[in-house]
């Protein structure tokens, strides 16, 4: 391997611009051989207002990359073979186009492979033999077809109506269909005259047909690549439990689809994974290299915040026998109390390498895919990669049987793609390249934490996050950031949405928490949110803002803004109505919750029974209890509120609810709102707007002259009549 050095300038200065515009590459995938690496680099011109797409090659031996293609109309690119590329293209009348090429050819030799008579998502490969490659996607049908669904060629309904008999209604950002996501596969064959791979005549099969069961099991899945797996023996497919109650909880269940060819017609009826005393959900699962094993994680208890254990079925022709490998049980002096995420098989087929959130970072072990050395014990998964960043994909090197050497993509607070080489044999990890090496550098933030004692008696950690320039002689103003979830948490990596430098870089010194809810700290810490939403978690979060302002005296206490989205919305309402509020200069709540019972309108009703404690007809108190609405009469302190039409995780009434408290209260407050994105911000231009309102408004009333200027309202008319109609 050779490490790429790229000679740059000092980092750029991270204005809005310069972040929203800058270079977003994603992971790198390795051929079978080792020598490439795959990855995809998009950027966004503000003078154009269009973004270029390139797919480029990484010579892992030179440590040059070069570009495969510039097209933006090119989707997904993944490795076919050793030497070959293939893609995805939006084809004609909304169907969806295969396309191969070569590396090592200066033409690419790109041709059609296969089109799909409709739209398909997260196409995955396998290569059966020499010549045959198996294929699939995710797309729609019909119920009682066996066509794939193509709404730019089916029939269209007279009338606009949706009706439903279920909980089932939308999810994310949009509405359930009359039409089911399922598993198609197929085969690629290659011709013996032009040696190119060509869709074989069986035609694309549903893996799924007599379930008739929604996989991935819920539609925003099909966009982010889960839901299912592809093995030399069949299909791994996530579904939601036939036999649960959708209205009580979304517990995920794992079937396989047993198959020899891939041109089995019809397909074989689905087996389920059995996995006893694990009440939850059961995550997708990944097969061995030889397909005859599965690994995969699954929950005890439906509580979605339970971390779940790491368990192998090391016979899929007997998936009633599964091993548990892991334990999170932290009565139990074994246990592991990261959370385990991704999981793969290294390539000897007997290690599993696994990515895992522990405080604060996300790292990636080994572990032996076999029972545990001494019985009723459990063995440690071992740390493979130094304890900073978020580990965002890893591959074994190459296919061979002896391959110890895994690649490694990564992220942290200051780099926005790192890419390395890790031995699992020795621990060695080398680097290859990293962001800061290359000539679109940043200037970024300075990190360090703390940890208090929190309410509940466990340790607290935060991230303090202070200015590239930081001088120690100054006094800085403050920056609260709440996280969402609350099942989630600050960690030490890379966002296009909350980047930590969006705030140290405009002068402020950034506190993030991890109060109770949060991830990574143990199942007992995570679980303790119960009924604590304003409780312990904000008690947390004023403790450790109370030990910066004892230990730090290169803060400003006069001049303390607070920001949070989702649950961290939720807080930020919360806390405007209590006595951290005082201490605030202006509020910015994204996509929060004015109004706890309101939430029933959400995508996921039954989770908020979960975390209260309660469902509402259950005990109303207890919804009472730490609802935001409830102390209206306190709020008063400058606010912006933001919230997108889109949004069915947190309605848009909510943000509209607390921006008409907010103006009939005659608080200084602003509405943005994106009519096109969900509960994330992800258009370019709409990021940008959503950057320069944000700042401008913590910046107009924490005093900072010299960064982002609030600019007018972009809709409002000055004409338009102002004050309040609530009287």
């Amino acid at each position: 391997m050779t490490k790429v050095v790229i000679a740059h300038e000092p980092g750029r200065q991270f204005t809005p611009e310069a972040f929203i515009s800058s270079p977003r590459r994603s992971a790198a995938t390795p051929n079978a051989s080792g020598h490439y690496a795959l990855y995809t680099v998009s950027t966004y011109s503000f003078e154009s207002h269009s973004e270029t797409k390139e797919t480029r090659i990484l010579d892992l031996e030179s440590g040059q990359s070069f570009l495969f293609s510039d097209d933006a109309k090119n989707q997904s690119p993944q490795w076919l073979t050793t030497d070959q590329i293939f893609w995805t293209r939006e084809g004609p009348s909304g169907t969806t186009e295969v396309w191969i090429g070569a590396v090592n050819t200066e033409s690419k030799n790109a041709y059609l492979a296969a089109t799909i008579p409709g739209p398909a998502n997260d196409l995955k490969v396998k290569a059966l033999d020499a010549d045959t490659i198996a294929l699939a996607f995710v797309a729609k049908y019909v119920p009682g077809s066996d066509e794939i669904f193509n709404p730019e060629t089916a029939e269209k309904p007279k009338s606009s109506a949706r009706e439903y008999d279920s909980i089932l209604v939308r999810f994310w950002d949009s509405y359930w269909s009359a039409e089911i996501s399922t598993v198609f596969y197929t085969t690629l064959k290659r011709d013996d005259k032009a040696s190119r791979f060509q869709l074989s005549k069986s035609g694309y099969i549903n893996a799924l047909k007599t379930l008739e069961i929604d996989c991935p099991p819920y539609p925003a899945d099909a966009r982010s690549g889960a839901g299912f797996q592809i093995g030399l023996t069949g299909l791994l497919c996530q579904v939601r439990d036939p036999d649960t109650d959708a209205r009580r909880d979304m517990k995920q269940v794992l079937y396989y689809v047993p198959l020899s060819t891939f041109t089995e017609a019809p397909a074989p009826e689905p087996l389920r994974l059995h996995c006893p005393g694990c009440e939850g959900s059961i995550s997708e699962g990944v097969f061995s290299r030889d397909g005859k094993s599965i690994a995969f994680t699954a929950q005890k208890s439906l509580a979605y915040m339970d971390p779940g254990n790491i368990f192998v079925a090391p016979d899929v022709n007997n998936l009633n026998k599964v091993v548990q490998l892991t334990d999170s049980d932290e009565t139990h002096q074994d246990s592991w109390l990261s959370v385990p995420g991704s999981l793969s098989w290294a390539s000897n087929g007997k290690t599993l390498l696994i990515s895992a959130e522990e405080r604060g970072r996300i790292r990636l072990y080994q572990l032996a895919a076999q029972p545990p050395s001494k019985k009723g014990t459990f063995d440690q998964p071992s740390p493979l990669t130094h304890a900073e960043g978020t580990v965002s994909a890893f591959h074994p090197l190459t296919d061979s049987a002896d391959e110890t050497r895994i690649l490694v993509s990564k992220t942290s607070m200051n780099e926005s793609f790192v890419l390395s080489v890790v031995d699992y044999k020795n621990g060695e990890e080398s680097l290859l390249v990293k962001s800061s090496q290359l000539k679109d550098a940043f200037a970024l933030c300075q990190a360090s934490e703390f940890t208090i004692k929190g309410s509940g008696g466990y340790d607290v950690q935060s991230w303090i996050l202070k200015p590239s320039n930081f001088d120690k002689t100054r006094s800085y103003p403050v920056a609260l950031l709440i996280h969402g979830g609350p099942a989630s948490s600050w960690k030490d990596t890379w966002s296009t949405r909350w980047n930590y430098s969006a705030l140290t870089e405009q002068g402020y010194v950034v506190l993030a928490p991890n109060p109770t809810g949060s991830t990574g700290w143990g199942t007992t810490f995570a679980k303790a949110v119960v009924g604590e939403w304003g409780g312990r978690t904000y008690v947390d979060i004023v403790d450790s803002f109370e030990h910066l302002k004892k230990t730090a005296d290169y803060i400003d206490t006069d001049r303390v803004v607070a920001l949070g989205a989702s649950f961290g919305g939720y807080m930020m309402n919360w806390i405007a109505g209590q006595p951290l509020a005082k201490e605030l200069k202006a509020i910015v709540c994204h996509d929060g919750i004015f109004n706890m019972a309101s939430m029933l309108g959400g995508d996921v009703p039954s989770i908020l029974g979960h975390d209260i404690g309660a469902q509402l007809w259950e005990d109303v108190s207890a919804w009472d209890k730490h609802d935001p609405s409830r102390y209206t009469h306190n709020w008063n302190t400058p606010t912006l509120v933001i919230h997108s039409d889109k949004d069915y995780r947190c309605q848009v009434t909510e943000g509209l609810a607390m921006m008409h408290v907010c103006q009939c209260k005659g608080i200084p407050s602003r509405y943005l709102n994106f009519p096109d994105e969900n509960h994330f911000v992800l258009k370019h231009e709409n990021s940008l707007r959503w950057h320069k309102s944000v700042l401008g408004w913590i910046n107009k009333y924490a005093g900072v002259d010299d960064g982002q200027v609030l600019e007018p309202p972009v809709t409002e008319p000055k004409t338009r009549m102002r004050g309040t109609i609530c009287s």
